[in-house]
């Protein structure tokens, strides 16, 4: 009672002073708590994107989750490469996920991962959502198809290991080509 009582005599003597208190909103308290890691160093849109779980990723991203957090495992991008979702491919590479990004323990890109993931879908509905994914890293504007991971090896080499003539070919097209190809579909 005594704290209350002290509480009042203290905010009626600012409340006399005109000044005002300024109590942080939720809203400033959410950027910490979005992008903090756990145990695991991994982040809820980590898990978001792991599960395939589009409206949460989404729900992350608008408030300010960062889709590029530097952990010691994979990206969201990654995971949801992984995953084979194919929405929240796109979704974090809206919201400006870095399709170049090389940290983790193998420095494997998320396109040389993409085409690892073709080439070890067995299910054809996996088999086209990692296609997608292909397509959508090739159609960012800064993706560098020539990235190389800790063996020297680019996403063609992958590509070419595998025998995908399809895969290949979106490789090799220079951009003009890739862009006149996703007008058309």
């Amino acid at each position: 009672m005594k704290n209350i009582y002290l509480l009042l005599v203290f905010l009626s003597f600012f409340a006399t002073q005109q000044a005002m208190i300024q109590l942080p909103s939720p809203q400033d308290t959410i950027p910490q708590e979005i992008n903090m890691v756990d145990h695991l160093n991994s982040s809820p849109l980590y898990y978001a994107a792991k599960k395939g779980k589009e409206d949460i990723a989404r729900c992350l991203l608008e408030n300010k989750a960062n889709p590029n957090l530097p952990t010691d495992s994979i990206s969201p991008l990654c995971a949801a490469i992984q995953g084979y979702h194919v929405n929240i491919v796109r979704l974090l590479l809206d919201f400006k996920a870095d399709p170049n990004s090389t940290k983790n323990e193998r420095r494997e890109a998320p396109l040389l991962l993409a085409i690892k993931k073709y080439e070890d879908a067995y299910y054809p509905e996996k088999k086209l959502n990692a296609k997608e994914n292909i397509q959508s890293l090739l159609f960012c504007p800064n993706i560098n198809k020539k990235i190389v991971n800790l063996r020297g090896q680019t996403p063609l080499h992958y590509a070419v290991e595998n025998s995908d003539v399809e895969i290949v070919r979106l490789l090799l097209a220079d951009d003009n080509t890739l862009k006149k190809s996703e007008n058309n579909n």
